[in-house]
């Protein structure tokens, strides 16, 4: 069953701190309802071309390409590994059977404030 505790969170911090600071993006990392860990990524140099779209939810990257693309891998790839735990994942969606160590979304922008892009990269 997906438990996330707020000790976890912080060993999982530090790295996904780092790679936010490495492409100049601004977001804020909380737990949702004891079971998901969420990004929320509110502004950068990343274009992840939203269009007329606000948000922009990803629980891997492929959705995306380029520097977008590696970014959320990246990230993802943080938010579920760390020296001292790593996710797990034994689901089995044939026999709707889901059992993960956490959930991971990363949100870019919130329906009341939009992502903001900077300068580009």
């Amino acid at each position: 069953m997906a438990y996330m505790k707020k000790d976890l969170k912080n060993k999982l911090a530090p790295e996904i701190k780092k790679t936010l600071k490495k492409y100049n993006m601004k977001g804020t990392l909380s737990i949702r309802n004891n079971t998901t860990l969420v990004l929320k990524i509110k502004s950068g140099e990343i274009d992840f071309n939203l269009g007329d779209r606000k948000t922009l939810s990803f629980t891997h990257g492929t959705n995306c390409s380029g520097l977008a693309k590696k970014f959320i891998d990246e990230i993802i790839y943080n938010m579920n590994n760390c020296s001292e735990v790593s996710n797990f994942d034994e689901s089995d969606s044939m026999t709707d059977y889901f059992n993960v160590g956490w959930y991971s979304i990363i949100e870019i922008g919130e329906f009341d404030k939009p992502y903001i892009l900077t300068d580009k990269i």
